[in-house]
């Protein structure tokens, strides 16, 4: 167990939590687990950070109230006597604020979705982009390749992106990752076949994956953000969780495609053409989001910097890397786990399946959708006990229920297929824990360098996710239990850093 000692700042005040920790005792997750508040307006403490001391509003009541007026007049969420952010506790959505939501959602739908249809059309990628001549086994892995190519530009891509919405605005790239997403989505749809063009084509395929993986890596980040900071406070946890929410309906849509497509046509007619239709679909999807994307009003803590001259010229990675250190590796720590969850118990099992254990495709699909559905409702689930329960709670909650329902997975399809859907109804809602993840990681930065703290672990641990299902099908073969032992190990590090985290974060509005 890791502990971590409470720090108490200049002026006296314990800038950790309320709890009268500034004494220099330690605590731990335990501690977190039953003292675990916030303040009855809903308020989060500062917290002493590299950012400017927050001034003692209790010793200057003019001050503290000239700041509340200023904080609402700028749009950002109020401030209370005590320097503590607040929000009705009855607080609901605006029409522009459920708009914003459902576009986000779209944002992670669509992400999960491209990610689902190229596994599940590797076999018809790899007959038209790679010649015939070539070892269907070896064009797989080409093509396969190409996938993983997409996973290892993201940091890039996400990175730059983040840095950009820091500085430019969370509008801008908001509506804009979504488009580049989705060109290179509906490109793949019409791309000619290596038959057409020759060595050109899978090059063309290439290009395209990698320009999906740079959009891709700001995505996730940008939308997470713009959502917590146009939604009220106390609903935070609920509308970061409908972005997991989408994107596992991303993977449900993406696979129910699939189906329809397989089962309306004969293999001949898919791999001939009726595989693009997917892509274009899913292109078309994403060019509507951004048209729409374009109408949505700036998030108020962004107009709040841009109004009073706070926002950051430029983002410097030196310095962000240096003095949020603790933060980045805490985020880093939490998204690892975030990105091992599809991965390792939602896509790789089925093809274990299906390929060693021989089990029917039918009962593995059928699995599989559960599984999907249930990691939505589990998002959900978990963004509204945040909310309500507390954060800390529910996330440790959620790393046990998910570790034993991964073991419950990896042990109970050794002995057959009987209860494969309660095994992935069970993993499905637990891994709903991979959406909690993000209301630790964004306040644990300020306003100005938000996305890009967010978007470094994010994308880092994507990128190795990208790599996990090779790990998992190398290692099953040896050690059966391999899934849920990475899945636990990952959980561990991820809920050693929740307090960090907790200690650490920030008001989401200026404060």
């Amino acid at each position: 167990m890791l502990f971590f000692t409470a720090r108490t700042s200049s002026t006296g005040h314990d800038t950790s939590r309320k709890d009268k920790c500034g004494d220099g005792r330690v605590w731990s997750i335990r501690q977190l687990l039953w003292n675990e508040h916030i303040d009855a307006a809903g308020g989060v403490y500062p917290v002493e950070t590299l950012t400017p001391e927050p001034p003692d509003y209790a010793k200057d009541n003019v001050q503290s109230k000239n700041i509340r007026r200023k904080s609402m007049v700028d749009g950002a969420h109020p401030i209370n006597d005590r320097g503590i952010i607040f929000d009705d506790e009855r607080a609901g959505f605006t029409f522009e604020q459920i708009k914003v939501l459902a576009l986000c959602g779209v944002g992670g739908a669509i992400e999960l979705y491209e990610f689902i249809i190229f596994v599940m059309l590797t076999p018809y990628l790899s007959q038209a982009f790679f010649p015939a001549s070539t070892p269907e086994w070896l064009r797989t892995i080409q093509t396969l390749a190409i996938f993983a190519i997409g996973y290892f530009v993201r940091p890039i891509g996400g990175i730059v992106i983040a840095m950009l919405g820091d500085t430019l605005g969370r509008k801008r790239m908001f509506s804009l990752t979504i488009v580049l997403m989705a060109i290179p989505t509906l490109l793949i749809g019409i791309l000619p076949t290596y038959q057409q063009v020759g060595l050109v084509a899978p090059v063309l395929l290439l290009v395209c994956r990698m320009a999906q993986g740079l959009s891709l890596g700001g995505e996730i980040p940008g939308a997470v953000v713009f959502v917590a900071e146009h939604v009220p406070f106390k609903r935070m946890g609920f509308a970061c969780s409908l972005v997991g929410a989408g994107a596992a309906l991303g993977l449900f849509l993406g696979a129910f495609t699939i189906g329809i497509l397989t089962s309306l046509s004969d293999p001949q007619t898919m791999a001939s053409w009726l595989w693009r239709v997917a892509f274009v679909i899913g292109g078309a999807i994403g060019l509507i989001a951004g048209y729409v994307r374009h109408y949505v009003e700036e998030t108020p803590v962004f107009q709040a910097m841009r109004q009073q001259g706070r926002l950051a010229s430029r983002v410097s990675f030196t310095k962000l890397f240096v003095e949020s250190r603790g933060q980045l590796l805490g985020g880093l720590a939490i998204s690892f786990m975030t990105a091992a969850v599809p991965p390792v118990l939602l896509l790789y099992p089925p093809i274990y399946m299906r390929s060693v254990l021989h089990f029917d495709a039918s009962v593995v699909q059928n699995a599989q959708t559960i599984g999907t559905i249930a990691l939505a409702v589990g998002s959900i689930v978990g963004g509204y006990l945040t909310d309500g329960f507390g954060a800390v709670r529910t996330y440790v909650l959620y790393a046990v229920g998910l570790v034993i329902a991964a073991y419950l997975l990896v042990t109970g399809i050794q002995s057959g297929p009987q209860y494969l859907g309660v095994w992935y109804a069970l993993v499905g809602f637990f891994g709903g824990i991979s959406a909690l993840g993000y209301y630790f990681i964004i306040q644990a930065f300020s306003p100005q360098v938000r996305i890009t703290g967010l978007s470094v672990p994010y994308n880092v641990a994507s990128a190795v996710g990208g790599a996990l299902p090779i790990a998992v099908a190398t290692l099953i073969q040896a050690y059966p239990l391999a899934p849920a032992h990475i899945i636990t190990g990952f959980t561990i590090f991820a809920v050693q850093a929740v307090p960090l985290l907790w200690r650490l974060r920030l008001p989401i509005s200026l404060s």
